[in-house]
């Protein structure tokens, strides 16, 4: 899959839950786990060396948001991958993006990575 890295955040905010949605899904959830543990472990500074610069740098002292990066999906969706008191979080717009889309967004970071 294609994503292109752009810097509008406008209407994206914390989409973890649909990625949880589709964790419930699985009929199996040890398949979930490398989700799990890719989000739970993955630090700003490995995506910095895996992705190269940030869409938005982000200020710690701001309420603790750290690094973004968005994404175009290969159809058309902002998704993205940021930062609020070091923890890992999806960013999107949940009126648009799936947990497909999560799902596949997390495949391509962790090849990345």
């Amino acid at each position: 899959m294609d994503y292109t890295q752009h810097n509008n955040s406008i209407g994206t905010h914390n989409i973890d839950h649909l990625l949880n949605e589709w964790f419930e899904q699985q009929l199996l959830p040890d398949t979930a786990e490398p989700y799990r543990e890719f989000m739970a472990y993955i630090c700003q500074d490995d995506l910095v060396l895996a992705l190269g610069e940030p869409s938005d740098w982000g200020d710690e002292s701001y309420k603790g948001y750290g690094h973004e990066w968005y994404y175009t999906t290969p159809n058309g969706k902002t998704i993205g991958i940021g930062f609020r008191f070091g923890m890992a979080r999806l960013r999107g717009n949940q009126d648009f993006v799936t947990p497909e889309d999560c799902r596949q967004f997390l495949d391509w970071l962790m090849e990345q990575v």
